[in-house]
């Protein structure tokens, strides 16, 4: 029996590509093709990490089974994973400040990642990329991705434009929309982004990774959390499935915690300023009912967000092929997770992704 004839168990929720240009180039259309290709010279990841981060990414583009699925799925059986969710590796794009770039690069690697998906449909899953700078552009991509490219997941930065926060009524088309397709949209962070593109106070720690990685994995995470609930973007889509990937846990409990005390308190003000007022529910109520977040095996306080957020709100990565991947995550995850009971690790491994993905 293979792989996929047997029930699925573990959805690993976070693995990428590290899509150089040479692999997705055939897929621009010729008209926008040196537009996109200038763009792409004019991104160096080499200028932003330190040197050691650089020299272990380079290293792990040597894995082929970020690019190439037979390689691919051969990693995931000997890791006993059923089903990869899949992240852009070049997503800085869909920030691109010329909408015409942007949407021709979005379009581009959209076509890529599903000639990828081709290779096994139940088993990869790669996220689509929209021009989220635009709106508009960006509901009409997502139409072309979901509709002609079957693709079921929604890869964004977790900070918005600076011009306009998620919850923005100028998004309601593109979430209405998302949420009638039953499609997930996540927010991943991506440390790489330059130029405009929206970032929370990571060139002010350029200096130090672990400083700059925490407002990416982290900070970064927590407004996105605070603006699609307390924006009311959830509370006007209450079928929207919205995920938080790569942002690791500890800080979920208290920050929701946090939400729920103020909230109550500053509603009134807050309504005053343009914003929704009282919401009906507790951010913790909303993010229980549509919200998840993913994480690694051996990161803390998965039994706290497990306690206090919900069982069915948790779902865990690797991170593969990234230089941090978390190789053997299943033995890992029981070994660090051992306190929790087997039901809820059944359901952070793999059942809960099967629900949210629609992987049944």
């Amino acid at each position: 029996m293979t792989t996929t004839e047997r029930k699925i168990k573990v959805v690993d929720c976070d693995t990428h590509f590290w899509q150089p240009v040479e692999m997705w180039e055939s897929y621009i259309e010729p008209k926008h093709k040196d537009a996109v290709l200038k763009q792409v010279g004019a991104v160096d990841i080499a200028n932003k990490l330190p040197p050691g981060v650089m020299a272990k990414v380079e290293e792990s583009r040597a894995i082929r089974g970020g690019d190439h699925a037979p390689e691919r799925l051969q990693w995931m059986d000997e890791e006993g994973i059923d089903v990869n969710i899949i992240y852009p590796g070049t997503g800085l794009f869909a920030y691109a400040s010329d909408p015409i770039v942007s949407s021709a690069a979005c379009r581009a690697l959209n076509r890529f990642a599903a000639n990828f998906a081709d290779a096994d449909r139940a088993r990869l899953k790669p996220c689509m990329l929209l021009p989220v700078r635009f709106p508009e552009l960006a509901l009409e991509e997502f139409r072309y991705a979901s509709q002609e490219l079957k693709l079921e997941a929604i890869f964004a930065a977790p900070t918005p434009d600076p011009t306009r926060r998620w919850s923005d009524p100028s998004y309601d088309p593109l979430w209405e929309a998302v949420q009638e397709a039953g499609v997930v949209m996540t927010f991943h962070e991506f440390t790489r982004m330059g130029g405009d593109a929206p970032i929370v106070a990571r060139q002010s720690y350029k200096d130090s990774y672990p400083l700059m990685y925490l407002c990416g994995h982290v900070v970064e995470a927590q407004l996105a959390v605070m603006d699609m609930i307390g924006g009311g973007a959830l509370e006007r889509f209450p079928g929207l499935k919205v995920g938080f990937v790569e942002a690791h846990v500890a800080w979920l409990p208290g920050w929701l915690a946090t939400m729920d005390s103020i909230w109550p308190r500053v509603s009134t003000m807050y309504d005053e300023t343009g914003g929704t007022g009282t919401l009906s529910m507790t951010p913790t109520e909303f993010f229980r009912r549509q919200c998840f977040i993913v994480a690694f095996p051996d990161d803390a306080w998965i039994a706290e967000v497990v306690k206090y957020v919900g069982e069915d709100n948790v779902t865990v990565c690797t991170d593969y092929p990234h230089p941090q991947t978390r190789y053997g995550a299943v033995e890992m995850f029981h070994e660090r997770q051992s306190h929790l009971p087997e039901s809820v690790r059944r359901k952070v491994l793999g059942g809960n992704a099967v629900r949210i993905f629609n992987l049944e």
